[in-house]
């Protein structure tokens, strides 16, 4: 009898071993990984726009993955950006803020200093996958599809940072913020001093008062503080965020805002202030863009001027707060 029983359980032991051996790995995995792009057989339509051929090296359109909500909980995300750029991103942190939006930062096996930034929000995905040697962004195309940009490294070196006394934060959002606007042929924004003494004492005195707003304490609007610092009185528009800890993750997710993306690509806009402040004891980090249309337009640019789309005067938009969800 009990050699019997031993023999059954035996079996039974067996039976369950060879059903995990045999489950598809997809189906295992499916819960820690995710792939960024749905995977087709035909080639999407094309509806991107032109864009600068001496900045972008290659380009193409395709479909975002329809369970890319679930990147939040993902340890790892699959990114199938070009036939010969495939790569495994795993997770470092993630984070969601007010408005729905996801951010998920991570870095890339097999490469040492590989980083990715990806934002969504509503299906609409914003990111960028930073090599030593060339950079991708993942940008929304209209139709529901996505398209992938190489960018030239070294095009990057030819871009407008901002002085050298900035902080390297501040002049990092400098930088991409004109290599955004490069793509789509726009003028660079110039550094102002005066703009930036706007952004970085805004951003310095929400950390240190523990408030979020574009409005001063002192019930002053933002372009009351603009035009304070001595500024000419022009047309101009603010950015604000918070909790977020690189220059990449607030601009993608700045990116993910279509009021946000309209004060970055603006045409009218000729120079920009970037201000950083972090409070000491809660680490909150806080994020200031200043733009302004003060300085006269570079050569070339009357005919964006001429097209861009009607704007008010006084722009201003923030995103909500960031907390992690590591």
């Amino acid at each position: 009898m009990y050699r019997f029983q031993l023999t059954r359980y035996l079996i039974v032991v067996c039976a369950l071993i060879s059903l995990l051996l045999s489950a598809p790995v997809s189906s295992m995995a499916a819960k820690s990984e995710v792939s960024l792009f749905k995977t087709t057989s035909a080639a999407a339509p094309a509806v991107q726009k032109p864009v600068n051929t001496s900045i972008v090296a290659r380009l193409r359109t395709a479909g975002i993955h329809p369970d890319i909500q679930n990147l939040i909980i993902s340890d790892s995300i699959q990114l199938n950006l070009f036939e010969d750029a495939q790569y495994c991103a795993t997770k470092v942190r993630s984070q969601s803020g007010g408005g729905g939006y996801l951010l998920w930062t991570g870095t890339i096996s097999g490469a040492e200093n590989g980083r990715v930034v990806i934002v969504v929000k509503d299906q609409q995905v914003c990111a960028s996958i930073i090599f030593d040697s060339t950079i991708y962004q993942v940008r929304p195309a209209g139709q529901g599809l996505h398209v992938i940009r190489e960018i030239r490294k070294e095009a990057l070196s030819s871009l407008g940072s901002g002085p050298s006394a900035l902080n390297p934060s501040e002049s990092k959002v400098i930088q991409l913020v004109n290599l955004e606007r490069a793509i789509e042929g726009l003028s660079p924004l110039h550094y102002s001093d005066r703009l930036y003494d706007s952004a970085r004492n805004h951003s310095r005195d929400m950390a240190v008062a523990n408030y979020y707003s574009h409005d001063s304490r002192n019930g002053r609007k933002f372009f009351e503080r603009i035009f304070a610092t001595g500024y000419p009185n022009s047309k101009c528009g603010e950015n604000i965020a918070k909790g977020f800890s690189s220059p990449e993750e607030v601009f993608e997710c700045w990116m993910n805002s279509p009021d946000h993306r309209v004060n970055i690509m603006n045409a009218e806009f000729t120079e920009i202030g970037v201000g950083y402040a972090c409070d000491n004891s809660t680490r909150r980090e806080y994020w200031t863009q200043d733009f302004g249309a003060g300085r006269k337009p570079d050569a070339g640019q009357s005919m964006k001027l001429a097209r861009s789309s009607v704007q008010t005067d006084r722009v201003r938009t923030g995103l909500g707060d960031y907390s992690s969800n590591n």
